[in-house]
């Protein structure tokens, strides 16, 4: 059985998620046509869709935090590891 729980928008355009948080790219892309930046923060499981292209994704990410398993392109796993060095 897998469990996905909706993101809790918080302050400042955070995603709070414990649990899932699957980002495709249909999503960032709205995100990226409304000039929106995201917050990220995990407890659980990351999961960025394949498709994402690293520019699309630092258009549209601000900041990750990960406390779990991430799972993503190379590109976009040498980014957020840059994010948080």
């Amino acid at each position: 059985m897998e469990l996905q729980l909706m993101p809790v928008p918080g302050k400042d355009n955070w995603t709070k998620t414990v649990g899932i948080l699957s980002l495709s790219r249909k999503t960032l892309e709205k995100l990226a046509d409304e000039n929106e930046k995201l917050n990220v923060s995990v407890i659980g499981m990351l999961v960025i869709d394949s498709d994402i292209s690293a520019e699309l994704f630092e258009k549209t990410i601000n900041n990750v935090i990960l406390r779990g398993k991430l799972i993503a392109s190379d590109n976009i796993k040498e980014i957020i590891e840059k994010m948080n060095s």
